[in-house]
């Protein structure tokens, strides 16, 4: 059993767990679909992969998908992209609330 002085740094990292990933202003701004737009090649640049991983914690499956989803736009928004097509999610596949998402990052198409 934790001493009194050991309980609050405990809660603290309980709820510290519990908490979503936030979009930072940028992220925010950064869309994501799941299905590509067809002339995805002619108006954006594509910037990269990215990936987010998340799961064995107190957090439940949604919330772990919101989390990669968050990670995914602040990932772009820091690549200087605007959208993020998720190409693949794996949901519940390590464990009952892991979460592993891959996307494609874009920006404006230059020309």
């Amino acid at each position: 059993m934790p001493s009194l002085k050991q309980t609050p740094v405990f809660l603290a990292l309980v709820l510290a767990g519990c908490a979503t990933l936030q979009l930072t202003p940028r992220g925010n701004e950064v869309g994501l679909l799941t299905n590509p737009p067809a002339d995805i090649l002619t108006s954006y640049q594509d910037l990269g992969t990215i990936t987010c991983s998340k799961g064995v914690n107190a957090r439940r499956l949604q919330t772990n998908a919101v989390q990669c989803q968050n990670e995914l736009r602040n990932k772009t928004s820091e690549l200087g992209g605007i959208l993020v097509v998720v190409t693949s999610q794996q949901l519940g596949h390590k464990c009952g609330n892991c979460v592993t998402m891959v996307g494609t990052a874009y920006g404006r198409n230059s020309s």
